[in-house]
């Protein structure tokens, strides 16, 4: 008798049949139950975005890196840009910001503190967006301004 005959024989047996099936069905089962058990994923530190930002001119920086193209602003990032450097940012309210070169700011949310250089502001026609520099605060609404700092 060949081994597979043997084999079949012994599966034909309903103690043995019985076996192989409940042991199938609880290695079933386990993974199952393993597999709906809920996880857990660290995704690290959510940081929310809230303005695109579009390098015009060589050398823009944002957080130390020079941009070429465009790049996604987070809430508190800093943009700065070389005596040659231009950038376009718009907000996510629709204000248009034109950076000019040898300029520095800082975005948090819907306010731009200036440090130095000379920025044009556009705001949005619902939005307000306020803009530091120095000691003096203003605020753009539905129109457009230009400011300019001396370090």
């Amino acid at each position: 008798m060949s081994v597979f005959r043997r084999v079949l024989v012994a599966f034909m047996r309903v103690e043995v049949s019985l076996g192989v099936l409940s042991l199938g069905a609880a290695a079933g089962a386990y993974l199952g139950v393993r597999a709906s058990l809920p996880r857990t994923v660290d995704i690290g530190v959510m940081k929310s975005t809230v303005a695109d930002l579009r390098s015009l001119h060589a050398e823009v920086l944002v957080r130390g890196r020079e941009v070429r193209g465009s790049a996604r602003l987070v809430d508190g990032d800093d943009v700065k840009t070389t005596p040659s450097g231009r950038a376009r940012v718009r907000l996510d309210d629709g204000t248009l910001v034109i950076v000019d070169g040898d300029a520095e700011l800082t975005i948090k949310g819907h306010r731009l503190a200036l440090a130095r250089g000379r920025v044009f502001v556009q705001a949005g026609a619902a939005s307000r967006t306020e803009v530091a520099f120095g000691d003096a605060t203003a605020t753009v609404v539905s129109s457009a301004a230009a400011f300019a700092r001396r370090s």
